[in-house]
């Protein structure tokens, strides 16, 4: 009679997760974490498992977000959870895990508290679909030997299926929430920094206006305003195809023109563009191996190089040296810009190549969008190749651009 008591209350209790978990599956949840404290302890209880946990991700980069414990083990919390071990079998059933090698694998669980042996281990993993990407893991555990059954694990895998279309509605939605964050910081940007040049267009143009309304101008007075509204226009013209540019990345619709070009050719034009203009606070060293040749789309690579050289003068206001060393290396060329300039603190490296980051834009040492290094990388990337960065605060910066001679599946011939 106690068992079959027993079989009824496990019964009812899959019943109730199954549909707490419909119920969570049609609800618009907006964090997945909600999604993972509420259906891990109920999974728990119906399986009959001491310990429950929902893990997020996959390794390297996995999070416990919901850890459920049976009331023999409350309040306790697992110890240095390594989340890299966990088991990558789509499903692990053990009755005894003492007579299975998944030991390494739940470490965790045997220093979850003490005198506390885990035995009996289920596991499932949790995929967005048949095939597609692992959203996270299940993991349930028992002192008791044989405590999990096939017929719990059919319950831990319908739950992880009905899980899956609401941790991936929750995880589209928080995708959504970044993008539209992305979108109207970029909307902030580029309407102050498109501001910028229209007022200076605007109040040169009516500067001008007044003096040859009054006949109080000169010849060196129409050739002033003249370079500012020049001056204007050209950071205004930039702007406008920083943004073009960054919509035809998003869009996919960023096109490559291959061509064989002089490398050192390149490098030298761009270079000389910065060297007359800055002639009296950096000096430039151009290092380039003769006879390199690439096949590359040679505006593309030229608005990259152009960027880099820009910065590193811009990011050294005290001036100092401005270094390009252009070397081959195996069937790629390496070009090296290096300034001596304020440098890049390490935790501010990861998010230089995603778009809108402007470095020490709180303290204005130089304007723009923050789009230029993440539309260099893309277009670096698209050729097959790689954009790098070394350095540290005060202590300048070196960006490498690693481009293969010619485009992946590509052939030149002679």
């Amino acid at each position: 009679m106690l068992a079959l008591r027993a079989e009824r209350a496990r019964e009812r209790a899959q019943t109730d997760v199954l549909r707490t978990v419909d119920a969570i599956g049609r609800t618009a949840l907006t964090q997945p974490d909600d999604l993972a404290r509420r259906v891990t302890s109920d999974v728990a209880r119906a399986v009959g498992a001491q310990v429950g946990a929902l893990f997020l991700g996959t390794a390297p980069e996995v999070r416990l977000a919901a850890l459920a414990t049976a009331d023999s083990l409350a309040g306790l919390t697992a110890p240095d959870i390594r989340t890299e071990v966990l088991p990558t079998a789509p499903v692990v059933l053990s009755a005894d895990i003492s007579l299975d090698p998944v030991d390494e694998d739940i470490e965790w669980l045997r220093r979850f508290a003490p005198g506390w042996v885990p035995r009996s281990y289920l596991a499932h993993e949790v995929r967005s679909a048949p095939g597609g990407r692992i959203l996270g893991r299940f993991v349930f555990a028992s002192g008791e030997r044989g405590q999990f059954s096939e017929r719990d694990q059919d319950v831990v895998a319908g739950v992880s299926a009905q899980v899956s279309v609401a941790l991936e509605n929750a995880l589209l939605l928080e995708e959504t929430q970044r993008a539209i964050r992305h979108r109207d910081e970029f909307l902030s940007i580029a309407s102050h920094e498109l501001k910028t040049p229209l007022t200076v267009l605007k109040g040169y143009a009516l500067l001008l206006a007044r003096r040859l309304r009054s006949g109080a101008v000169s010849a060196t007075d129409v050739a002033g305003v003249a370079e500012e509204l020049a001056a204007a226009s050209e950071r205004l013209d930039q702007l406008v195809n920083d943004l073009l540019d960054t919509s035809r990345i998003r869009t996919r619709r960023l096109e490559l023109r291959p061509t064989l070009i002089d490398v050192r050719r390149l490098v030298e034009s761009v270079v000389a563009r910065f060297q007359q203009p800055n002639a009296g606070t950096h000096e430039f060293i151009l290092e380039v191996e003769a006879g390199l040749v690439g096949f590359w789309d040679e505006g593309r690579v030229d608005q990259v190089l152009t960027n880099l050289v820009s910065n590193a003068v811009r990011y050294s206001p005290d001036g100092g040296l401005v270094r390009v060393v252009v070397e081959r290396m195996a069937d790629d060329v390496h070009i090296a810009v290096t300034d001596e300039g304020i440098g890049i603190p390490l935790e501010r490296q990861s998010q230089l190549f995603e778009p809108f980051q402007r470095l020490h834009a709180d303290k204005r040492i130089v304007d723009g969008t923050g789009l230029g290094l993440y539309i260099s990388q893309q277009i670096v990337g698209q050729h097959g190749g790689s954009l790098s960065v070394e350095s540290a605060a005060n202590a300048g910066a070196t960006f490498t651009v690693r481009l293969p001679m010619a485009l992946p599946g590509v052939v030149t011939g002679d």
